[in-house]
């Protein structure tokens, strides 16, 4: 599959998860009032099995083993929820932006970091 074309699938696969973790995001603060940086964490973590199996099927269409692509993915995800929250953070306290500003650029930063991990190592072609 074309970089290109899995870029776009990965973006459109990319929103479905995101909007996961944004509704996540804003009930958890509005409904429990819990801090924002925890509750984005928590939207993301949540919305990562999902990614997972959209993106294996869809985006990649990757022939490497779960056994092996779902600890990658892990791993990936991880750094991408390191990443997230840190930026996050930064944008709360550097910017005192609102929490939805604060997790655009943050769902921006680990778009970029996603892909390129994704692409490259947990779903690359075997053999």
């Amino acid at each position: 599959m074309s970089g290109y074309k899995s870029f776009v699938q990965f973006v459109c696969v990319g929103l479905i998860a995101t909007a996961v973790q944004y509704v996540l995001l804003v009930w958890l603060v509005r409904q429990f009032g819990m801090p924002g940086t925890l509750a984005s964490a928590l939207g993301f973590a949540c919305s990562a099995l999902l990614n997972y199996a959209l993106n294996r099927r869809f985006s990649f269409a990757s022939d490497r083993p779960h056994s092996e692509a779902l600890p990658r993915f892990m791993v990936v995800a991880g750094s991408g929820l390191a990443l997230n929250t840190v930026v996050f953070w930064c944008m709360q306290a550097a910017f005192a932006s609102h929490i939805l500003i604060s997790q655009v650029v943050a769902t921006a930063v680990v778009l970029v970091w996603n892909f390129l991990l994704h692409q490259r190592w947990t779903f690359a072609k075997t053999g």
